[in-house]
């Protein structure tokens, strides 16, 4: 049996949409309200999520492809607090000093096997190391991290973030 796709594009229905809003029931221009806060905010996330797909990493097969969500989140929960990071590759060579800037942090994490993460200097690190485990679990890429609030408040958001 062949089956037939008629879901109606967005472009199509807004002209009876509007017509709605002008000349439709008080029931019915609310209805049409919520539906277009409803589209908006769809619409705003297919924009995040292509701003995140379009970010360049250290190269293009690493860091691992699994591992990618789980930097991404560690990164914006940090930004999202109003920190900078700073990345340290091993102990001694300071790659990023006290950066904001998402892209710049991205493409420079995973330059080798392990990176030191630092908030904003000295409020907290997370030590990451690539191709450390199972696929199964992302959450291996980050292999230690300081015992204080802010961290394991990330480490909270990150995991609750992957579980949805």
């Amino acid at each position: 049996m062949k089956t037939i796709d008629m879901t109606p594009t967005w472009e199509s229905l807004l002209p009876v949409m509007l017509a709605v809003l002008e000349n439709g029931s008080l029931e019915s221009k609310r209805d049409i309200r919520s539906e277009l806060q409803r589209m908006a905010h769809a619409a705003d996330l297919q924009v995040k999520l292509e701003k995140d797909r379009n970010l360049s990493w250290a190269t293009d097969n690493y860091p691992p492809k699994w591992m990618r969500p789980v930097l991404l989140a560690l990164v914006k929960a940090i930004l999202k607090r109003g920190h900078s990071v700073s990345i340290w590759l091993g102990d001694d060579e300071l790659v990023i000093e006290r950066s904001t800037d998402l892209p710049e942090i991205i493409k420079n994490l995973a330059s080798e096997f392990w990176n030191m993460l630092m908030i904003d200097g000295d409020l907290g690190w997370f030590s990451l190391i690539y191709d450390n485990g199972p696929e199964h679990d992302p959450m291996v890429v980050i292999s230690d991290y300081s015992d204080n609030n802010l961290c394991n408040e990330i480490i909270s958001d990150i995991e609750e973030g992957l579980e949805s």
